[in-house]
């Protein structure tokens, strides 16, 4: 993890409680690292909502309580990727 930062109560989007921000950096390729989110918010409680080929954004929901909903950015950097997540709640 290389960064996170929270919110709480006020400074979130309208309708929302919490945030959360948290950037991650994996060792795998981009293609590898996108599967894995792909598969993972796709099943349970959670289901991809939209991806985004041409900027490596997916976008998801919960299934329980659509508002809260939550968007992953994924970034070559080589045969690394960086990973930023976005949840609003």
């Amino acid at each position: 993890m290389t960064n996170v930062n929270s919110s709480f109560g006020t400074g979130v989007a309208p309708g929302d409680s919490k945030s959360c921000r948290v950037t991650l950096a994996s060792n795998d390729d981009v293609a590898a690292v996108t599967a894995f989110y792909e598969q993972k918010l796709g099943s349970s409680d959670w289901k991809v909502t939209a991806f985004v080929s041409s900027t490596g954004e997916v976008r998801f929901q919960r299934v329980s309580r659509p508002a809260t909903v939550g968007i992953v950015d994924l970034l070559g950097r080589g045969q690394q990727t960086e990973i930023q997540i976005n949840l609003d709640s």
